[in-house]
C-alpha cells in the first residue's frame, strides 16, 4: 500500500513573488525613463507650435496696425 505524499499547498512561496516584483521593477526602471521623455517631447512640440502660432499672430497684428494708420492719415 502507498502512501500519498501530502499535497502542497495552493499559492506562492516567498521566492516566487520576490523574483516576480523583481522582475516588474525592473521593467518599470527601463520603462519610465522613456515615457518621461516622450511626456517631455510632447510639451516641446505643444511649445513650439504655441510659439508659431503667437508670432504669427504677433505679424497679423502687426500689419492690421499698419493698415490702419495708413488709411487714418489719409
Amino acid at each position: 500500500m502507498r502512501i500519498r505524499p501530502q499535497a502542497r499547498a495552493r499559492g506562492f512561496t516567498l521566492i516566487e513573488m520576490v523574483v516576480v516584483i523583481s522582475l516588474i521593477l525592473v521593467l518599470l526602471s527601463i520603462a519610465l525613463p522613456m515615457y518621461n521623455q516622450s511626456i517631455l517631447r510632447a510639451k516641446e512640440s505643444t511649445l513650439r507650435q504655441d510659439l508659431y502660432t503667437l508670432r504669427h499672430v504677433i505679424q497679423q497684428y502687426t500689419l492690421d496696425k499698419q493698415k490702419a494708420h495708413r488709411v487714418s492719415r489719409i
